[in-house]
């Protein structure tokens, strides 16, 4: 959803997934992975605004992609809580919210 791949993109080929495509990237190279179109949104959405929203847009978007590697482990067992994953993204939402001045 965020990255804009599918499962099954002849990238992943030969036990390289997903998962992996995600784990892999550090949060400065976030831009490399994350769908083209999100990253024009974001960039339209903060075109007359600080550059400091953009900013909180992709550190949400790291956030969030970081939340997706943790709850697609192999291991079910090792995965993120279903309650945790809700904390974290109550607080990206937040945290989006307050960059526009919503509360």
């Amino acid at each position: 959803m965020m990255t804009g791949k599918k499962p099954t993109d002849n990238l992943f080929e030969g036990g390289f997934n997903l998962h992996h495509y995600a784990r892999m990237t550090s949060p400065d190279q976030i831009v490399e992975i994350v769908d083209p179109q999100l990253e024009q949104e974001a960039e339209a959405t903060v075109a007359n605004r600080q550059r400091s929203r953009f900013n909180i847009i992709m550190d949400c978007l790291v956030s969030m992609i970081r939340i997706g590697v943790a709850c697609s482990v192999e291991s079910p067992q090792d995965r993120m809580l279903t309650s945790i994953v809700l904390k974290e993204l109550h607080l990206i939402k937040n945290n989006l919210q307050r960059s526009r001045g919503n509360n």
